[in-house]
């Protein structure tokens, strides 16, 4: 291939001149939990100097040829073969050009050329998903979603919003169907007509739907119930997870028989739904148009 696929080399994760060595360019992409995987591209040949880290580091040559230095040893590495460097272990390098290699770091290894950290990324990225993939997201993955929604901020630190996390496939079916019946017994037009439509689905067939409600004594329910599902939204795409907000939820939760059903406890008020899964291979959202600077600076 001679350089790496589009989607990796995208200006949005350049690594900053002072960390890559000069005559490399290089991508990278951060984990949760601080780990980052670079990929490198060595326009001419030239050197690595001396360095340590404070985490392991294993690295892969996909082509061309690396020469690792740790001591008086030179280890050549080329494609196909890895190394392992246990962090605090002072090395070094050599390289020859057009050789590309993928790194991973156990800590932070390197910053964007422009500063843009991965939340920034990851907010302007985030579009709804309106379809995904079958296969249901992993433990790990609902996991970090749901701490991302437990971190968010709530009003007077109440805290008051309680997750439903639903991957039974005929209840969200259910769910969905309650809530177009609902919709269809309301005198506005383009939502009755959403109701009525058989091919629509309210979760868009998501494996995973979080029903997200709040206390209703809290000082902030409805404030604490979006800042939390903002939080959802910008975890899963951080992920490569997709995610829509579900406003036509709370029409499913119209009597006590739906709050039972979901396990939701006495007092609290279902306000949205969030779909979640993987999505689709080989589409791209384009984004929408923004207003311009639809705000004022007073200084």
């Amino acid at each position: 291939m001679g350089k790496f696929p589009e989607f990796i080399n995208d200006k949005a994760n350049a690594i900053a001149a002072a960390n890559r060595s000069k005559g490399v360019t290089g991508f990278v992409f951060d984990g949760v939990d601080r780990s980052q995987v670079c990929f490198f591209e060595c326009q001419a040949d030239g050197i690595s100097k001396e360095h340590t880290h404070d985490y392991d580091e294993w690295f892969c040559v996909v082509e061309g040829r690396y020469t690792l230095i740790i001591g008086d040893k030179k280890m050549p590495v080329g494609p196909g073969q890895e190394q392992f460097i246990p962090k605090g272990v002072p090395h070094s390098g050599e390289f020859t050009a057009g050789t590309r290699t993928i790194n991973a770091f156990g800590g932070k290894r390197a910053e964007r050329e422009h500063n843009i950290n991965g939340t920034l990324i990851a907010i302007s990225r985030r579009r709804s998903t309106r379809s995904y993939r079958p296969d249901q997201i992993s433990d790990a993955e609902l996991t970090a979603v749901i701490e991302a929604a437990r971190q968010a901020p709530s009003g007077h630190n109440d805290q008051s919003c309680f997750f439903s996390i639903v991957q039974n496939r005929a209840l969200i079916d259910e769910m969905s169907e309650g809530s177009k019946a609902e919709m269809c017994k309301i005198p506005v037009d383009w939502m009755a007509a959403i109701g009525k439509n058989k091919n629509v689905h309210i979760y868009h067939h998501a494996p995973t739907v979080i029903i997200v409600s709040s206390r209703k004594n809290a000082v902030s329910p409805l404030p604490d119930a979006c800042a939390a599902i903002e939080n959802m939204l910008i975890a899963a795409e951080s992920m490569g997870l997709g995610s829509c907000w579900i406003g036509f939820t709370k029409f499913y939760f119209n009597g006590p028989e739906s709050y039972r059903k979901l396990e939701i406890p006495e007092g609290y008020e279902v306000h949205y739904g969030v779909a979640l899964g993987y999505k689709p291979q080989g589409i791209a959202q384009k984004p929408p148009e923004r207003k311009s600077e639809p705000y004022r600076i007073i200084k």
